[in-house]
C-alpha cells in the first residue's frame, strides 16, 4: 500500500526550515515527503540538498515593509496560492504541516481551500504574523515554548499544544570530553562557544574579540564562529586556545564542548541549547521583527538559564566581566544548563510526527 503524503512549508530562515526537516525525518516512515517553499528561499538549496523532494511557489512578505515592498509582497503571495492550490490538488496530501514563515501563508489557505488538515508550529515565544492567521484554520497548533500558551486567545489555547522545538538528533549525544576530543581540543580544559548565526553578527564578534584581547578567555579554550560575512575581518593572530572558524561546521558537536555558549537567540538556538542543556548568554537580535528574539531570550532568563545582553551591553564592554564570572562558577553553570533544560521540552520531532499520523488517520477537514 502506498504511504500517504505529508506536505511541509515553512521558510525564509533556518529556524522555520531546520525544525520542518527534523519533523519530515522523524515522519518519512509513516509518510512520503514534499515540501513546497518559496522561490528563491533559502529553502530552495537546504531542502533539496536534504534530499526531499521540493517544490517552488512565489511568496513574499508584508510586515515592517514600506508601501512598495508589501504590495510587491502581498502579489507574490496571491499568485503563490494559486500556484500551492494547482500543487495540492496534483499531490493530494493526508496533511499539511507549516513552521512559519511568509511561504507558509499560501500554502496554509491553498489547503484549506482544498479540505486538508493543516497543523502549524511556532518556534518562538510568540505566534508570528503568518502562524497568527494560520492559527485559526489549523487544527492542532505546536508552541516551540509551552510558556507562551498565556499569550494566545481562548480559540488558539483550546487547540495549542507545547510539543517543544524539533531539532537535529546529533544535538546532545556526546559528552563535553567526547565532543572536546572530536573536535581536537583539550578535553578537559573549560570551553565557550560564541556565534551569531551562519553570517554572523558584528557587534557578537567585536564583543568576543574584545574579551579575548582583555584577557577574559585566559585559562579557557573558545570555539568562536565569526559568520561568513566577517569570515576576514577578525584575522588574529589569536592564541592557541582560540579557535576563530568563519563557519562551525558541526554546531551540534560544539554546543556538546562547551560549558557556556554566547549567541543570538533564534527559537532553534535556544532549543538546541536545551536540549543540550548549556547554560548561555543570549544576545536577541533587534533586527527581527515583533521583538521575538527578545520574548525567546526572556523564557529562557525567567527560566533560569541564561544572563540577557543587549547590543549596546556589547559595546559597552559587558561580556568580559560576564564570561570572566560566569566561568569561575562551576556551580552556577551546573544550575543554569539543568535550568535551561526546562525552557523547551525535548523530543518535539517525535511527539510532533506522532500527531501528523493521527490527523491524517482521522481525515479532519
Amino acid at each position: 500500500m502506498a504511504k500517504r503524503l505529508l506536505v511541509v512549508t515553512g521558510g525564509g530562515s533556518g529556524g522555520h526550515i531546520y525544525p520542518a526537516l527534523a519533523v519530515a525525518r522523524e515522519a518519512a516512515g509513516a509518510f512520503d515527503i514534499a515540501y513546497i517553499g518559496a522561490r528563491g528561499g533559502m529553502e530552495e538549496t537546504v531542502v533539496p540538498g536534504a534530499g526531499v523532494r521540493f517544490y517552488a511557489i512565489p511568496a513574499g512578505g508584508i510586515a515592517g515593509k514600506g508601501l512598495g515592498a508589501r504590495l510587491a509582497g502581498g502579489w507574490r503571495s496571491v499568485l503563490g496560492l494559486g500556484h500551492a492550490y494547482a500543487i495540492l490538488g496534483r499531490l493530494r496530501p493526508a496533511v499539511v504541516f507549516g513552521t512559519g514563515g511568509y511561504v507558509s501563508g499560501p500554502v496554509g489557505l491553498a489547503a484549506r481551500m482544498r479540505r486538508v488538515p493543516v497543523a502549524v508550529l511556532e518556534p518562538d515565544a510568540r505566534l508570528g504574523v503568518t502562524n497568527t492567521l494560520l492559527a485559526r484554520l489549523a487544527v492542532e497548533v505546536y508552541l516551540g515554548f509551552p510558556g507562551a500558551l498565556p499569550s494566545l486567545g481562548p480559540a488558539v489555547q483550546a487547540k495549542a499544544i507545547g510539543t517543544g522545538i524539533p531539532v537535529r538528533p546529533e544535538v546532545g549525544r556526546l559528552t563535553r570530553q567526547a565532543a572536546r576530543r572530536a573536535l581536537g581540543l583539550d578535553p578537559v580544559l573549560p570551553t565557550v562557544l560564541a556565534f551569531g548565526g551562519s553570517l554572523g553578527s558584528g557587534p557578537l564578534n567585536d564583543a568576543v574579540a574584545r574579551s579575548v584581547a582583555e584577557g577574559a578567555t585566559g585559562g579557557l579554550q573558545l570555539i568562536w564562529g565569526t559568520g561568513r560575512r566577517y569570515a576576514e575581518a577578525y584575522p588574529g593572530p589569536w592564541p592557541e586556545t582560540v579557535r576563530c572558524l568563519p563557519y562551525i561546521e558541526d554546531l551540534p558537536v560544539a554546543l556538546s564542548a562547551a560549558d557556556l555558549v554566547v549567541a543570538r537567540a533564534g527559537a532553534v538556538t535556544i532549543a538546541e541549547l536545551a536540549v543540550a542543556g548549556r547554560a548561555a548568554i543570549l544576545v536577541p537580535s533587534a533586527f527581527v521583527s515583533d521583538d521575538q528574539q527578545f520574548r525567546n531570550a526572556a523564557l529562557a532568563k525567567e527560566a533560569g538559564g541564561a544572563v540577557v545582553m543587549t547590543d549596546g551591553d556589547l559595546k559597552a564592554g559587558a561580556l568580559s566581566p560576564a564570561l570572566a564570572n560566569l566561568m569561575a562558577d562551576a556551580t552556577r553553570l551546573s544550575a543554569m544548563g539543568k535550568a535551561m533544560r526546562q525552557v523547551v521540552p525535548a523530543g518535539a520531532a517525535g511527539a510532533i510526527a506522532d500527531r501528523l499520523v493521527r490527523i491524517a488517520g482521522e481525515g479532519r477537514p
